[in-house]
């Protein structure tokens, strides 16, 4: 049993990440349910942040994909002027 706790203890520990309350700016750990010194609620802002940061990588998927087409029509037309 106390090499389970301990086990529980250390991986808690390395899995834990420090992230700014976007209330107040203090640091407060992932696992937190609210900031010791504002209250916010920290699980929701993780589930918001998430959110964000998939909708950044969606969007920078259609921008890679309008800059790809872009570049190969300028090389079709560079390749039909050059005839």
């Amino acid at each position: 049993m106390y090499i389970a706790v301990s086990l529980f203890v250390i991986l808690n520990f390395y899995f834990m990440a420090l992230i700014q309350c976007m209330e107040c700016g203090s640091k407060v750990s992932n696992n937190a349910v609210q900031c010791p010194n504002c209250g916010n609620q920290i699980q929701q802002q993780i589930v918001q942040q998430q959110q964000i940061q998939q909708q950044n990588q969606n969007s920078g998927g259609c921008i890679k994909t309008i800059g790809w087409i872009i570049l190969i029509g300028l090389f079709i037309l560079f390749l039909i002027s050059k005839n």
